[in-house]
């Protein structure tokens, strides 16, 4: 879950794009903050779950995690909820995760966390929903 070899030069040109998309300076904090978590998130997204223990799972969702409460921390009051159900989503998902012992398979605790992750993509989709059209702008 936790292969993110190229994250660095991703995240480079993730915040140059979400910066200059930006339709005005307000949003810019935001857009920029929005870029880098979806650099965290994407890898993660894109990762393979099944080759992961709980304990690199563990990792992966405390990393996202850490990016969401950032972009918590700009929005400022607005478009708050997306974030805030995403950051609740994906805390039960970490303590679930947590109680797992760390060396467990995927098989192991998949079952526990599958309605969690459910939760958590719903959630991120709300986010995409509320921040792509500010900081992505189609053509």
């Amino acid at each position: 879950m936790r292969t993110l070899a190229n994250r660095a030069g991703v995240a480079a040109l993730a915040v140059v794009l979400a910066g200059s998309a930006c339709g005005n300076t307000d949003d810019a904090s935001l857009c920029v903050t929005y870029g880098e978590y979806l650099t965290v998130v994407q890898p993660v997204l894109d990762a393979d779950p099944t080759a992961a223990t709980a304990a690199e799972a563990t990792i992966a969702v405390e990393d996202v995690l850490a990016s969401v409460r950032q972009l918590r921390e700009v929005t400022e009051g607005r478009d708050a909820a997306p974030v805030e159900a995403l950051e609740a989503a994906l805390d039960d998902l970490r303590r679930t995760l947590a109680s797992v012992d760390g060396d467990a398979d995927y098989g192991t605790w998949e079952p526990l966390v599958v309605d969690s992750i459910d939760d958590a993509n719903d959630a991120a989709a709300r986010v995409a929903d509320a921040f792509d059209p500010v900081c992505r702008p189609g053509p």
